[in-house]
């Protein structure tokens, strides 16, 4: 009878055990719900910071390929004139990062002096963290016909086929950014089998101080490259330089 009477203190201590064990595990779930809340906010504010540090004091080039006029043709379009447009809206997602943006321009010289150009205006430019040069592919089949006379001669039609943007670079900080950028741009703009190209003939690479890349925004011959956003094409590039530096920390 005893055992009996003294079950209900001891069943009644025991269900109080239990619910103060629940309440204190709901507590400690709260406490690790916030905490984890609290720690997202802090790492969200610490990439924040970190961009804006990375972007400080960062000075990138623009180059505009070609002077006006003379580069690639296709879909209606030329090189020089869809090569500003998307210039123009990577200066700006840049400026929004908090980089410093020079864009050159040279329009209304030839080619070669446009090159020449460039490259002394960014040379002159005192610790450039990097320079792009903006430029788009075009693709070309080679005919040969035979006229009335026997004569052979050798006709040049677009060919439409080939497609997806690459990068070029000649050094090793080069490399690192063409691939960064790759990795957002040939998304877009797929097809390429090299992504990534080291080129020791371009003159824009070898020529200049600051690392710099050559990037090419697609076919201009092919209708679905030619029909990409510029606005897509400079997200994309930005999204690389960002990435770059992040990598660079």
């Amino acid at each position: 009878m005893n055992l009996r009477r003294d079950e209900t203190p001891r069943r009644i201590c025991r269900e109080m055990r239990q619910i103060r064990k629940k309440r204190k595990d709901r507590k400690e779930g709260k406490e690790r719900k916030r905490g984890r809340h609290e720690c997202a906010r802090w790492c969200y504010a610490v990439r924040k910071r970190s961009a804006q540090h990375m972007s400080k004091g960062k000075h990138i080039i623009i180059d505009i390929g070609h002077a006006r006029g003379t580069g690639a043709r296709g879909n209606g379009m030329e090189e020089h004139a869809r090569c500003e447009i998307i210039a123009g809206h990577l200066a700006d997602k840049l400026r929004a990062g908090g980089y410093a943006v020079t864009v050159l321009d040279y329009p209304d010289s030839t080619n070669r002096a446009d090159l020449v150009a460039t490259v002394k205006a960014a040379n002159g430019i005192s610790r450039a963290a990097f320079g792009i040069s903006l430029h788009m592919d075009a693709a070309s089949t080679t005919v040969e016909e035979v006229d009335e006379e026997g004569e052979i001669f050798v006709r040049h039609e677009v060919n439409p086929e080939p497609h997806g943007a690459h990068v070029c670079y000649v050094s090793n900080t080069g490399k690192r950014m063409a691939e960064a950028i790759a990795k957002w741009l040939c998304t877009l703009l797929p097809g390429r089998a090299s992504k990534a190209v080291k080129r020791g003939d371009l003159y824009i690479l070898k020529q200049t101080r600051a690392p710099w890349v050559l990037v090419e925004c697609g076919f201009i011959t092919n209708p679905e490259d030619a029909a990409t956003e510029p606005q897509q094409i400079a997200e994309c590039i930005a999204a690389g330089v960002r990435h770059y530096f992040e990598e660079a920390i």
